[in-house]
């Protein structure tokens, strides 16, 4: 989700890690496929894709 569907959805976007205060708890949220630490091909994926240029370029040749 991007800022312009977040804001369409009146939804907070929140970084990924986030650290929450709640009823007297922390709590950690992440998505838990950053913690799949033995398929690195994955991880490799996973980084490419989240690159800003990687998008810019994914959604200029989507288009």
């Amino acid at each position: 989700m991007g800022p312009a569907l977040a804001a369409a959805c009146n939804c907070t976007l929140l970084d990924d890690p986030t650290l929450l205060s709640f009823a007297g708890e922390r709590w950690l949220l992440t998505h838990g496929d950053a913690l799949c630490l033995s398929d690195t091909d994955y991880l490799e994926f996973r980084a490419m894709v989240r690159s800003p240029q990687w998008r810019t370029d994914f959604w200029q040749t989507a288009s």
